[in-house]
This record gives C-alpha cells, structure tokens and sequence, in this order.
C-alpha cells in the first residue's frame, strides 16, 4: 500500500505544479528537481551503454559456455584465465577457438599418417613377399586343372571306344548271324538240286 500512497502524492505534486517530476519507465525510476530538460537521448545513451554491456556479458557467457563444450576451449580458458576471459571480445574468443580446433584436427591427421606409415610398410612388404608365392600357387593350380581335363576326356575316350567295340560285335554278329542263316539256306537249296 506504501507504493500506491507514494505514487499518488508524487503524481498530485506533479499535477499541481508543485515539484517537478520526470518519470523513467525503462528504468523504473523518478527524477525530482527542476533540470529536467535533459532529452531522452541522454538518458537513452546511458541505457544503450547499460545494454550494450549486458549484450557483451551475455555473448561472453554463450562463448564460455561453448568453450567448456571442447577440450581445446578448456585449454584456451587455462591459458587465458577465467577473469581474463572477459576483456576478450567473443569473436576473438571463437577465432581462437576454430584456430585450436583447426590445429588439433591438423596433430591428429599427421598422428594417423605416422600410425598408418607404421602399419602399412609391413603390410606392403609381407604383399609383396606373398605375391609370388600366390603366383606360383594359382600357376600351380591351372597346371593341376589342366590335368584333371586332360584324364577325363581320355577317361571318356576310353568308354566311348568300350562302347563302340560292343556295338561293333553286335553289328558283326548280327551280320554273321543272318548270312550263316542265308548261307544255310543256300546250302540247303544247292544240296537239294544236287
């Protein structure tokens, strides 16, 4: 109640001329006396200062917010210092940033290249040991192929002739058969002449 009571004796006052008051509803304030001239651009650049400062407080906390994110950006804080950290400006903070992160992505490429340098010359040269080895087994291979086609189509001559000799004795036997039996025939027909 204390709050309506004043402010309805500030705003009579007022109204009746008898204190000057200006009334600052950005920063909830009241200013009493008679220089009240001031433009609200004076009283606006204190405001901008005023938010200019929470805006830079503010990017400055989303930037260490993101640099605890990282492990380079926990470095970068250790270096720096957390007091320190806010004097930088947030956009050099993230150059930083991305320049640390370039760099660490850059010592990981060269530690792979290094691993794989040690990895792939053994690998290489047992290959290259292998590959004559490999060579003279599928030479091996194709001889032992060959063979085996060449045993089986002699395996297959062998039973095309078998069977060409049973059909060949049955061809001759049955030929012998009919003109033994024509020439008995014939015989028997001369001796009867006879």
């Amino acid at each position: 109640m204390k709050k309506y009571r004043s402010e309805k004796f500030i705003v009579n006052a007022a109204v009746h001329n008898d204190i000057q008051v200006r009334i600052e509803h950005k920063s909830k304030a009241l200013t009493f006396g008679t220089d009240l001239n001031l433009s609200n651009g004076q009283f606006g650049a204190n405001d901008t200062d005023e938010r200019d400062k929470e805006e830079h407080r503010f990017d400055m906390e989303i930037t260490t917010d993101k640099l605890r994110e990282s492990e380079i950006g926990r470095k970068i804080i250790e270096l720096i210092g957390e007091e320190e950290l806010y004097k930088y400006d947030p956009e050099l903070l993230n150059s930083l940033h991305i320049d640390g992160v370039i760099k660490y992505s850059r010592e990981q490429k060269e530690k792979l290249k290094v691993q794989y340098k040690k990895v792939d010359f053994p690998i290489r040269e047992l290959h290259e040991a292998e590959i004559p080895l490999v060579i003279k087994q599928s030479e091996k291979e194709l001889r032992q192929r060959h063979t085996i086609q060449l045993a089986e189509r002699a395996i297959e001559r062998c039973e095309r002739f078998v069977r060409m000799e049973n059909d060949k004795e049955d061809f001759l036997l049955s030929i012998r058969g009919q003109r033994h039996e024509d020439f008995v025939l014939h015989m028997n027909i001369f001796e009867q002449r006879l």
